[in-house]
Formats: structure tokens, sequence, C-alpha cells
């Protein structure tokens, strides 16, 4: 398709159809260096993208694609597409952005603007609409003190004075847990290499460590105060690491401010390996093999409640819907493909006798492997089976919440297992044990029963007492450096 042609049907406003105060506009500074600038809550944020004559398709980074020629046929929607969707015909957008605002009369020249930029009263007036950076992160941080674990929904109210009372007990509470959480995340564990291979290392994320990029325009202070960032502690340790791949652009978001070197990302409550790419050429080979869904990931989890099935396949179709920073899923026919297989290790009976005489079904304990990796995609399909993970601030009832967080600080999610190919294409294999703090929520359930495996084999491959509870005295475990150089040392 002519580029003239696509740069016309592109020079709107869009807006993001699940929140339409973020506006992403395209910028032509020629016929081959193209931008788009999001603006947001973050404030304006320019990406790079590509456009491929050749298959009428342009590129936001290597993972998302829009079909120009599609665009000209539905010229109101922009649906961007994933690569490993690239030839599917029955394929489903990730992101819809919707026409709102008509090109300009003129071309504005000015800085940050190029050639074929539309300049009109919607798009100047636009930024007025958002907070600032410093004020929106003020927001949030004084929210957080009451709000930090503030459920999807709360439980509907039944009126009269004994709901009065019980929701000033509810407010205490959530400060109470809230306060708890705070100082869990004020000194989390630091961050560890796991595996440090040619152009490819691999990291343990301890929880509470955010997975993105800052935005650059928050001051250092607030950057490096609450929930850490990964990524900072990763420019600051690990100097073998092309600096182009700290760049947003490089490995841009559409729902944030990118992820630099990190081929993938955990959830911030999550703990487990990472992927970190040390060369542009390394980035490129592993985000290969996760849209080949050939890395192999093995998580375990808490839930509550004991499954009928020992083991099993979910396949539902989970649909993610952002607005601002905040993220949730849901299963959805309208969703992405998304699979998990499970297996349950062992359950265990209810912490409080009380919770027994109600009918309480106890908790079990289940490894999951994934294929894809959709956003809380084993919090989503766990719940689709009636049976919610442990601790989840997002998808559990307010009361339930409540009962796990004084025994279990976090959410119970550790990724165990993780297999990918190196650079040069040969397997490796990296086992990430369970850490302290949920084998001490474990503790605290008292005696499991171990389920009815016929080995110790999780999925035909895996010994969960070897990889989870007991590693040899040589592998790596979190914060064990000294104990291994000891233990290699006498052995």
């Amino acid at each position: 398709m002519a580029v003239a042609a696509v740069k016309r049907n592109l020079t709107f406003v869009w807006a993001k159809e699940t929140d339409p105060k973020e506006t992403y506009e395209f910028e032509f500074a020629s016929d081959t260096q193209w931008s788009c600038v999001r603006n947001s809550w973050q404030g304006p944020k320019k990406f790079r993208v590509r456009y491929d004559l050749a298959t009428s398709r342009i590129w936001w980074g290597d993972s998302y694609f829009l079909d120009a020629i599609e665009l000209e046929t539905k010229a109101d929607r922009c649906c961007w597409y994933r690569v490993s969707d690239k030839d599917n015909p029955k394929k489903r957008p990730s992101f819809v952005w919707l026409r709102t605002a008509k090109p300009g009369p003129s071309v504005s020249q000015g800085k940050g603007s190029g050639p074929g930029r539309p300049v009109s009263a919607a798009p100047s007036a636009r930024p007025t609409e958002f907070l600032t950076p410093e004020a929106v992160i003020k927001a949030v941080a004084k929210k957080q003190a009451s709000q930090a674990l503030r459920p999807i929904s709360e439980p509907p109210s039944r009126g009269g004075t004994a709901s009065k009372d019980a929701s000033s007990a509810l407010k205490v509470d959530r400060e109470y847990f809230a306060r708890r959480a705070a100082s869990s995340v004020a000194s989390p564990p630091s961050p560890e290499v796991i595996l440090d291979l040619e152009q490819i290392a691999v990291i343990y994320k301890p929880p509470y460590w955010k997975c993105e990029l800052p935005p650059k325009d928050v001051p250092l202070q607030e950057k490096t105060s609450g929930p850490q960032t990964l990524l900072i502690w990763i420019k600051d340790k690990m100097t073998d690491i092309d600096q182009k791949l700290f760049e947003e652009e490089f490995n841009p978001a559409l729902s944030g401010t990118g992820f630099g070197p990190l081929s993938h990302r955990i959830d911030q409550e999550t703990s487990g390996p990472l992927l970190v790419a040390k060369t542009v050429g390394a980035q490129r080979h592993l985000k290969s093999q996760f849209h080949q869904t050939s890395v192999s990931k093995q998580y375990v989890c808490l839930v509550h409640g004991k499954l009928l099935k020992q083991s099993g396949t979910i396949d539902a179709k989970i649909r993610t819907l952002r607005t601002g920073h905040m993220s949730r899923s849901e299963v959805s026919s309208a969703g992405e493909w998304a699979h998990t297989d499970f297996e349950v290790i062992a359950t265990y009976n209810s912490i409080r006798p009380s919770q027994a005489e109600a009918g309480f079904k106890g908790y079990s304990l289940v490894a999951c492997r994934i294929k894809t990796g959709r956003t809380h995609q084993i919090r989503v399909h766990m719940l689709s089976l009636g049976h919610p993970l442990v601790a989840d601030d997002k998808y559990l009832s307010t009361e339930s919440l409540q009962e796990d967080r004084p025994w279990c600080p976090r959410l119970f999610l550790h990724c165990y297992r993780l297999g990918f190919r190196n650079i040069k294409n040969d397997p490796e294999l990296v086992i990430c044990p369970l850490p302290d703090d949920l084998k001490g929520a474990l503790v605290r359930l008292g005696a499991a029963e171990i389920s009815a495996h016929a080995s110790d084999l999780l999925f035909g491959e895996t010994s969960w007492q070897r990889d989870l509870f007991r590693p040899p005295a040589t592998s790596w475990r979190p914060g064990t450096k000294v104990l291994r150089r000891g233990a290699a040392f006498i052995g």
C-alpha cells in the first residue's frame, strides 16, 4: 500500500478504546522515519514505529503490528495485533484505538513535532485533562496508605448500624494490612544474578520489585522510593548490557513505559527468574522464542479450596482491561488464547477450627505450566475454576483477603522453573526454589496431605520435592551465595 495513503489514514488523533483519556498521534519526519506520541496520565511519550511496505504493516517495536490495508477499510479503528498472530486469519486485536479528531489544516514544525502532525484545538487542549506525573504519584502514594489492598469489588452493604460498624472495622483492618505491606516493600530482598551467559543473563526477581522502566520525568528520589524498580538495579549492577536496550523506544509497551532489556515480566508481588538480554541480537533471539511459545515456564501457587481434578488444562481466553496505570484481566470469549496446565502437589486443611466448622474447604498447592504469558494468566485461570490464589489483592473478596494476609504476607505465586535456548541455540534450564516467605506461609498451615501422584514428578519431568523444597546444597537459592561456596569447598 502506498506510503502517502497510509500516512493520510493515520493522521488523526486516536483514543484508546478501554481508556479514552489516553490518546495517540502519529508523526512523520520522512517516508521512513515515523513515530507515535502517547498522551496519558504519565505525560507525553514518543515511540518509534516503522512501516513495512512489502507487507503493508506498521510495526510498534517487534511485538505488535497494525494492518494498513485493514485500516483502509475500517478507517475509524486502529487494531494492533501480536506478532504471533501475523499469519492467523482469525486473529483478534490486542489493543484498539478509536479515531476521535480530524487532522488540522496546518502542520507544526516545532520541537517534538514532525511533518504530517495535525494541529487542531483538540490536541492542544488535551494535555490540560491530565494530572502531572508528580501529582499522580503523590495521589497514588497517599491512596495506597489506606487502600493498597482494595479488591476489585466491595461486598454489598446490608444497611443498618451493624453495617456501619462492620464498615469501620473493615477500614481499620485495611489500614493495618496496608502498613504490613508497606513495611515489606520498604526493605524487599535484593535481586541476584542466577546465570550469566554470553549475551544473556537470568536474574532472580524478589517480590515487591517492579519490572517497568520508571517514567523519565519522575524525580530520582521518587523513582527509588516505594516499590523498587528492577531495571534501575539492572542498570547499576549489570554493566555489560548495551545501553540502547534501556531506551523506551527499543522495547516499548502499549500500556506502560517499556521493559528495557527484560524479555518478559512477572507481577510485582510474584517472585522468580527473568531473562535479561545484554545485546540487541540477544533480545530478538529471546523474543522469537516467546513468540513461538518455546520458553518453558512453571509456577507454584497456593489456592483456596481443593480442586476436583488432580491435573488438567485450562485454555479459556483472557481479556485484559487497562485504565491508566491499573490492569485487570478476565476470562472472555473476546480475549486472547491462553493455555495453562496444572497439577495438584498437596492439600491443606483449614488454618482455624472456626473455618472448618463453617464448611471451609482448605487450600491446594498447585503447580502450573503456561505456554502463553497473558496478564495475570494463572490468577485468572485458577479463579475461573473457583479457586482464587491466596493473598491475591486484585481478585479475592475483602473477607478472604483479610484472613489470608496475616499468615501469607503477599500473593502466593512463584516461578520455580524456566527453560530457554541460549544465544548458540543450546537448551538452558534454571531452577528457582520456593523462597522463605512462602515456605513460612505453608509452615503456618500445618501438615500437608500429599497428592496421589504416581511419583515425585510434575508434568513428567520435574521433581517437586527437589525443585521447590530440597535443592542440592550447591544449587542456587536466594541469599545463599556464601553457603553455596562453603558447600562446594567442603564437597
